[in-house]
C-alpha cells in the first residue's frame, strides 16, 4: 500500500472517531448501559436476598421452649404481699405465649416443681445446651420455663426484687430455679434450690427425662 493511501485511510479513521454519534448509535449505547446497570442491580438484589434468608434461618439455642421475660418473674416467684408468691392470673390473656406460661404454672405443684432456667444464649455451657436439645420432645411437655439473659428485654432482670432475693450470681452463664407450688393453708409456695453450676443443674433436670 502506498504512503498516500495509508495517510488517507488514517485520516478517515481519525475523522470517524471525532464525528458525533448518530441517534442510532446513541440509542444502542444507552440500551447497553441500561442492560449493564440492570444486570448489576439484579446481582446485588440476589446477594441481599440470599444474605437475609441466611439470617432468618439462624435459630437461637432453646428457641422452641416457652420463654418468660424479666417482668414476668414478679408474677411467678415474686412476693405478692399476701404471704405467698406470684400472681398467675397475670398470664390469663389472649397472648399465645402467656397462655403457654399459664398452662405450665398451673401444672406445677408440690410433686411437680416448676423449673426456671436463666441462661445466656451466647455463653450457655455445652452440656446444658446438648441436654435441652437431645431431650426437647420430653422437656417441652414438662414444667420448664426459660429466660434468655442476653435478650435486651431482660437487661433489668437482676434489679427485679424476686430475683435479687434469690441471690442468683449475675456472672454465671446459667442458673436454675426450682420452684415448688404447694397449695395448702400454711405455705402456698416455696423455693427448693437455685443452682448455677452445670453439674447440679443437669442432676435436677434429669429427673424430668
Amino acid at each position: 500500500m502506498s504512503q498516500a493511501k495509508v495517510k488517507k485511510q488514517s485520516s478517515k479513521e481519525t475523522n470517524m472517531r471525532q464525528r458525533p454519534l448518530s441517534k442510532g448509535e446513541l440509542l444502542l449505547m444507552r440500551i447497553g448501559v441500561a442492560v449493564i446497570l440492570m444486570t448489576v442491580a439484579i446481582i446485588v438484589t440476589i446477594v441481599v436476598i440470599a444474605t437475609l434468608d441466611k439470617e432468618e434461618e439462624v435459630v437461637l439455642p432453646l428457641e422452641n421452649y416457652t420463654h418468660v421475660v424479666s417482668s414476668d418473674l414478679t408474677y411467678i416467684i415474686g412476693d405478692n404481699g399476701s404471704g405467698s408468691f406470684g400472681d398467675f392470673t397475670h398470664f390469663q390473656t389472649d397472648d399465645e405465649n402467656d397462655l403457654a406460661i399459664y398452662s405450665i404454672l398451673m401444672s406445677s405443684d408440690a410433686e411437680n416443681p416448676l423449673y426456671i432456667l436463666l441462661y445466656r444464649s451466647g455463653d450457655l455451657e455445652d452440656t446444658i445446651l446438648t441436654f435441652f436439645t437431645d431431650n426437647e420432645e420430653t422437656l417441652l411437655l414438662e414444667n420448664v420455663l426459660l429466660l434468655d439473659l442476653d435478650d435486651p428485654v431482660n437487661a433489668d432482670v437482676f434489679s427485679v426484687q424476686a430475683v435479687l432475693s434469690l441471690g442468683i450470681p449475675q456472672a454465671s452463664p446459667q442458673s436454675l430455679i426450682t420452684f415448688y407450688v404447694d397449695y395448702n393453708e400454711e405455705k402456698e409456695a416455696f423455693f427448693d434450690t437455685v443452682w448455677s453450676d452445670a453439674v447440679n443443674i443437669l442432676k435436677s433436670l434429669e429427673n424430668l427425662v
